[in-house]
């Protein structure tokens, strides 16, 4: 994973009104494969995935839209299910972030 849009992680002032996500990768990934979870803070604190919106026409990107509380920590764990063509997965990736608003 390259990075993400439309926040850097570890933001600290993302507003609730951002709800689509989007994973950037440096290579093409096996788009039947992606997987969520939490965090070390908990379910609590987990930034939860609403509505998948899927893998982009040429596979390097996922985008995603989460439902997120005001003025809260959240955190949300990529899995290693996101894999390439080759099958080679993805190091776990922890999203963490905190609202606004």
């Amino acid at each position: 994973m390259i990075g993400m849009a439309p926040f850097e992680n570890g933001a600290q002032s993302v507003s609730t009104s951002t709800s689509v996500v989007t994973l950037r990768f440096s290579q093409k990934m096996d788009t039947r494969y992606y997987s969520f979870g939490k965090g070390p803070l908990g379910i609590e604190s987990m930034a939860r995935v609403k509505r998948l919106l899927g893998f982009s026409e040429d596979a390097k990107s996922f985008s995603f839209e989460l439902e997120v509380k005001p003025n809260q920590r959240c955190q949300l764990m990529i899995g290693s299910s996101f894999r390439n063509e080759n099958g080679d997965r993805l190091k776990p990736y922890l999203i963490d972030f905190k609202t606004i608003d």
